[in-house]
């Protein structure tokens, strides 16, 4: 591995765990946590120039050879997405309520309670994430899809990556995406996983929609992770037609070990604090 600081856990994980690039046998299960980090370029219409938006997240990942989980903090709900094999569970609960007068906000939103899991199946699933988790609450795109789609490209699109007519989520998702035609061109590690080591999504003409790229791997009980990595996707102005910067971010591995089969984990706040 190149120079990389690491913590001192991480480091030891992966030394305990290390094994041949040629190695067949693979953990059933890995846990990973990873910090995201993203530059958002915000369009703010017409003679206006676009703002900046900075973010930061850690993202926990469960991930088996066909079968992932994601989980996150986006205030004021705790989401996690789980995908089966075959549906796509997304999954949110309200830890706080959003308002400085929390009893106000109580008694004019009823149908929002703090603790209530809400869920919702998608059925079938390819294996791509979704960008809203179930309930009231609205749709994540508030924070930004890219905290989502960024940690399952990195380490849960592998199932994915072998379907056939796939179209790899970008990963942030705003009015000017959809229907977006684009093609892929992704380089793999070589082994029963087969998470990308390299992503470019580009336009028919060859301009790039995206690229992905990691910087620092290593193999973790038989299966090629990303240890930090870097993305640049762009967008098109729609009135003067010229490709910009949308979005740039970076991930980097916090924590990874073996991990258990993944299911849904979320939890109520203690009653006391409701």
């Amino acid at each position: 591995m190149s120079n990389h600081p690491i913590s001192k856990a991480l480091l030891f994980a992966v030394l305990a765990n290390w094994g041949s690039p040629f190695e067949t046998t693979a953990a059933q299960f890995i846990e990973v946590s990873a910090e995201i980090q993203t530059t958002q370029w915000v369009d703010q219409g017409t003679n206006k120039p676009p703002t900046v938006k900075v973010g930061s997240r850690t993202m926990r990942c469960v991930v088996g050879a066909d079968t992932w989980l994601i989980e996150g903090e986006f205030f004021p709900t705790h989401n996690a997405w789980w995908f089966t094999g075959s549906n796509l569970i997304a999954q949110t609960v309200l830890t706080a309520y959003p308002s400085e007068r929390p009893e106000l906000f109580k008694r004019n939103h009823p149908e929002m309670m703090l603790g209530r899991k809400y869920t919702q199946t998608f059925d079938p699933s390819n294996g791509s994430p979704v960008s809203h988790p179930g309930g009231p609450f609205g749709s994540i795109e508030w924070e930004g899809t890219q905290f989502v789609n960024l940690p399952w490209l990195a380490f849960c699109s592998g199932a994915f990556l072998k379907r056939e007519g796939r179209q790899i989520p970008l990963p942030r998702v705003d009015y000017w995406s959809y229907g977006l035609k684009y093609s892929d061109q992704a380089q793999i590690f070589k082994d029963s996983l087969g998470l990308p080591r390299v992503v470019d999504l580009c336009m028919t003409n060859g301009q790039p929609v995206c690229r992905y790229r990691v910087l620092e791997s290593t193999n973790f009980m038989g299966w090629g992770i990303p240890l930090e990595f870097q993305v640049a996707q762009y967008r098109r102005d729609y009135q003067s037609g010229i490709w910009e910067l949308s979005l740039t971010a970076s991930g980097k591995v916090v924590a990874l070990m073996e991990g258990q089969a993944p299911r849904l984990t979320l939890e109520a706040p203690d009653a006391a604090e409701q």
